[in-house]
C-alpha cells in the first residue's frame, strides 16, 4: 500500500507542478508587444507587470519573467499570484534544482538554502491568499510521466485529466475527476487538497472547509508521504479554513479559526493580520492595533502591516504615531503608494501644507490608474492647497 501511495503522489506532484509531459505550454491572448504597451501605459500597475511576466514565461524567457514578477511585488507586496509565479519559474529554469527539491537525498547547505528560498515563494502565496490562481503552473518542463505505476491506464488518465482541468481553471470538471479518485481510493490525500482548493475557487467555501478539516485529521500520515512542496501543519490548514470563513463574511468563525492558527504558531503573522482586519470591520481599533503589532513583531519588514497600524492609530486620533507608521511603510518600500495618500491627509490636517502637497504628488506619481478616484481627489487637494 505504501508503494502505491508513493507512486501516485509522485505522479500527481509532477503533473501539478511541472505539468503535461509533452513540453512547455501556456496560453496567452496577447503578444509581448501588447503586454509591454500595457506596462508603458500604466507603469504603476502590478497586474500589467504580472501579465508581462506570464507572457515571457510562455516564451520560456524566464529571467525576463522573473524581473516583471518581482516588479509587480514591489507595487503590491501581498500579490499571491506573483509569488506563485516566481516559485514556478524558478524551478522551470533550473531542472536540476527542481529534481533535488523533490528527492529524498541530503544536499549540500548551499543547495538546501536555494531550495528553501524558492519554496518560500510558494509559502508566501499561500499566506497572502490561499486561493490564488494556479494557472501559471502550466509551465511544463519536458519530462516523461512515470510508467511503472501500479495503476490502470484509465485511472492514470483520470488523474492526469483532473489536474489538467485544475491547472487551467476548469474547476467543476476537476472536482468531478477528484471525486472519482476519492471514491475509488479514499486513502489518498492529495485529491482532497486539490478538491478543496477547487471548491474555494468556485466560492463553495463550506465544501472546501470539509476537505481541509479531513486533511487536519490525517495530517501526521499526510506529512510522512511528502505529497506537497511544503510541510503542512495544523496552523496552515486552519488558516485556509479561516480564510474561507472570511470570504463568506462569517467573522466570528473566521476569528475563532485564526486564533487556532495562533495557538499552533504564535509567529503566524498573517493570522494576526487577519484578526486585526476583522477587529477593524467591527470598529474595534484597539483590538486591531494589538493584533497588527503582533504581526509586525513577527515580520517587521512588511509595509502593509505598518500601513494598517497607521490606519488604526489615525482612527484613534493618534496622528503623530500614525505618521510614523506611514513613514515606516514608505521606508521599507518607497513604491507603496497608499501610505503617501494617508500621510498627506494627516499633514494637511495639522497645517503642514508643503509636505501634504509633496505626499499627494508622490501618491499621484506612484498609484496605478485603477486608483483614479483617489488620484483625482489628490489633485483636487493639491490645487486647493496651492491656492491658499
Amino acid at each position: 500500500m505504501f508503494l502505491r501511495l508513493k507512486y501516485l503522489f509522485i505522479l500527481i506532484i509532477l503533473i501539478l507542478l511541472i505539468g503535461c509531459p509533452t513540453g512547455p505550454y501556456i496560453k496567452i491572448s496577447k503578444s509581448i508587444e501588447e503586454l509591454q504597451s500595457a506596462v508603458q501605459e500604466d507603469p504603476n500597475d502590478p497586474v500589467a507587470y504580472y501579465n508581462l511576466g506570464v507572457g515571457y514565461t510562455a516564451k520560456k524567457q524566464y529571467e525576463e519573467a522573473l524581473e516583471y514578477f518581482h516588479k509587480a511585488l514591489e507595487i503590491e507586496p501581498h500579490f499571491s499570484d506573483a509569488y506563485f509565479a516566481i516559485y514556478c519559474v524558478e524551478f522551470a529554469k533550473d531542472k536540476k534544482l527542481y529534481k533535488k527539491a523533490f528527492d529524498d537525498k541530503e544536499h549540500d547547505p548551499e543547495t538546501e538554502k536555494r531550495i528553501n528560498e524558492v519554496r518560500s515563494y510558494f509559502n508566501y502565496a499561500l499566506f497572502y491568499n490561499p486561493f490564488f490562481d494556479w494557472k501559471i503552473s502550466t509551465i511544463f518542463l519536458e519530462r516523461s510521466p512515470y510508467s511503472d505505476t501500479p495503476f490502470t491506464p484509465m485511472i492514470i488518465k483520470i488523474i492526469y485529466d483532473g489536474i489538467a482541468k485544475f491547472r487551467t481553471g476548469n474547476y467543476e470538471k476537476a472536482i468531478e475527476r477528484f471525486d472519482y479518485v476519492i471514491e475509488e481510493w479514499p486513502e489518498y490525500r492529495l485529491p482532497y487538497f486539490l478538491r478543496g482548493i477547487s471548491q474555494a475557487q468556485l466560492q463553495k467555501y463550506e465544501e472546501a472547509i470539509k476537505d481541509f478539516r479531513f486533511l487536519i485529521d490525517k495530517l501526521e500520515e499526510y506529512n510522512k508521504e511528502k505529497v506537497l512542496p511544503i510541510y503542512l501543519n495544523p496552523a496552515e490548514l486552519y488558516y485556509w479554513i479561516g480564510f474561507a470563513y472570511l470570504k463568506q463574511e462569517k467573522l466570528d468563525k473566521a476569528e475563532e479559526t485564526f486564533k487556532k492558527v495562533i495557538m499552533e504558531n504564535m509567529g503566524f503573522y498573517m493570522a494576526h493580520y487577519q484578526i486585526s482586519n476583522i477587529c477593524k470591520m467591527r470598529g474595534d481599533y484597539a483590538g486591531a492595533l494589538k493584533e497588527v503589532d503582533a504581526a509586525i513583531i513577527a515580520k517587521p519588514d512588511d509595509p502593509v502591516f505598518h500601513f494598517s497600524k497607521g490606519i488604526c492609530l489615525n482612527t484613534m486620533s493618534r496622528d503623530w504615531e500614525a505618521m510614523q507608521e506611514y513613514n515606516n511603510a514608505i521606508s521599507i518600500n518607497p513604491k507603496f503608494y497608499k501610505s503617501y495618500y494617508a500621510l498627506a491627509i494627516i499633514l494637511e490636517s495639522v497645517g503642514n501644507r508643503e509636505e501634504a502637497v509633496k505626499n499627494y504628488r508622490n501618491f499621484i506619481d506612484k498609484a496605478p490608474k485603477s486608483m483614479n478616484e483617489f488620484i483625482e481627489r489628490a489633485q483636487t487637494r493639491i490645487d486647493s492647497l496651492e491656492k491658499e
